[in-house]
Order: structure tokens, then sequence, then C-alpha cells
């Protein structure tokens, strides 16, 4: 059996990636914005590890509810460790204009910095985007460029909105050689 790049020339590329990627769960929720009075549920079933698929299965997921005159929904996980690489977010269901709608996802060393908005404090998106807006479908998962990070915010920017998030996973990406420390 051939491999799909030997078939189609056009899809050799220079060289292959040389680097692994592990999905890692959150393994504490640190805060939510329900504590503020916003409507976030299940933030607990995020520290599950789930399918790396979404899939019409769901099980519970996290819902984050925008309601008027109430605050942001919004949740902040932590990854246990920084960790070079993405995050990437199941989307399960959204009710909002088009059955679409927007998030921020924003990724930070320490929870502050990733609880805090791009432009507060002199936070920037400087050497990698930390803070990424996203316009979200149900039935998705949509993963982040790569950063250096351990903590993540997702929160539901528009208004009488909800989205039902089945997973955040941080995928860590690195060179898998032996460690010496």
């Amino acid at each position: 059996m051939s491999k799909v790049y030997e078939k189609f020339e056009n899809l050799k590329g220079n060289a292959p990636d040389s680097r692994s990627r592990r999905y890692i769960s959150p393994s504490r929720i640190v805060w939510d914005s329900s504590r503020d009075g916003a409507n976030v549920t299940n933030t607990e079933t995020l520290l599950v590890p789930k399918e790396k698929q979404i899939t019409l299965g769901g099980g519970s997921v996290c819902t984050l509810r925008n309601e008027a005159g109430k605050p942001h929904a919004s949740v902040l996980v932590d990854f246990g460790r920084e960790i070079h690489g993405s995050v990437r977010v199941y989307i399960y269901s959204v009710e909002g204009e088009g059955n679409r709608a927007n998030i921020s996802i924003r990724l930070g060393e320490s929870a502050q910095e990733a609880y805090t908005h791009l432009g507060v404090k002199n936070t920037t998106n400087d050497h990698a985007n930390r803070d990424i807006n996203w316009n979200v479908g149900f039935l998705s998962a949509m993963e982040t460029n790569e950063s250096g990070f351990r903590f993540a915010c997702i929160e539901l920017l528009d208004e009488n909105a909800a989205v039902g998030i089945k997973a955040i996973d941080g995928v860590f990406i690195f060179r898998d050689i032996d460690y010496i420390g």
C-alpha cells in the first residue's frame, strides 16, 4: 500500500513534521463567571477526557449563556503546566443569530494573563496571537495558533446567545526526543 503523498506528487511537500502532538485535558477549573452572576453550567465536564472528534453523542457539555444585563459567560482552565502548542475547542451546540456565535480564547502563561483582555495592562499579540476571536457553529472543532501557555480563558461574546462546549484540549506539540533533566 502506498502513502497518499507518493500517489499525488503535489502532496509530497518539503519535509515531514518531526514533531509529536498530545491532547491534554484541563487539570482544573480556575474560575468561571457564574461567580459574577453570569450563566455558566457544567464546567466540571471540561475536566473529563473525551473523543478527539465532535460527534452527535455529546453527553454532558459545559454551557456558556449570555443574558441581557448580566456579565459575559466565560471559563478559565488550567492545563497543569506550561506547554508549547495550541488549544482545541469542541463546540457541541450554538444558540445565536444564524446558529452561530462569537467566542474569544485568551491564552496565558499565568491565569491573570489568560483572564486579561487584549490591550489591558500591556497585553499584546506581539509574538503569537494569545487573544483570538472566532465565529463558531454547532458540531465544530477549531484549533488556535501555536503559542506558549498554561491557562486558557473561553468567553462568549454575543448577547442573548449560548454555546455548549463538549471539550477543551491543550495540544502539546513537541519534538519527541530523550528528556535529560
